[in-house]
């Protein structure tokens, strides 16, 4: 019986106490799960394992990433956008732009918010806020992501964007 007692506090432990900031995420993506532009392939390099997107050697230049947006969490329309990443110098930028095309005959594109890196080293997330009703059925939605690297005083990894409400 002590066994079983054991088992079923350690799965109470492990399950932990919700977290809201997890059931407010409207959509992510890792890194990896973006797709690099051909003429970023011979710059950038994604690593597989961790999915973190970065530079190769000493290359410099702009990795362009695009990454589909589709709706994978609550049904609320998020109101916030972050990217996750390191970058330690001015000579390094990481930009997001969350985007959207209307369906139909005629379509249209637009920029709905974005957001950039500052200069921080180690792990760090920026956020931006932003105002938009989201419908599934009238747009198609996704990420453009340029991380940029001007010099090799810096080392840019590029590690998740995340669309989320809060209140």
């Amino acid at each position: 019986m002590k066994i079983i007692s054991v088992v079923v506090v350690m799965f109470a432990i492990a399950l932990g106490t919700p977290r809201t900031a997890a059931a407010d995420t409207f959509w992510s993506s890792v890194g990896a799960g973006c797709h690099m532009e051909p003429a970023s392939e011979s710059i950038g390099a994604i690593d597989y394992t961790s999915g973190i997107v970065f530079f190769t050697g000493s290359n410099t230049g702009t990795i362009h990433l695009v990454c589909p947006v589709t709706k994978a969490g609550v049904a609320t329309n998020p109101n916030f956008m972050d990217i996750q990443y390191s970058e330690n110098h001015n000579d390094c930028s990481i930009t997001a732009y969350f985007k959207r095309t209307t369906t139909g005959t005629s379509p249209s594109a637009g920029s709905i918010a974005s957001v950039i890196s500052t200069n921080h080293s180690g792990l760090w997330v920026a956020s931006q806020g932003f105002t938009h009703t989201f419908s599934l059925d009238d747009n198609y939605y996704w990420m453009d992501v340029y991380v940029t690297r001007t010099s090799t005083n810096c080392d840019p990894w590029f590690y998740g964007v995340r669309l989320y409400y809060s209140s």
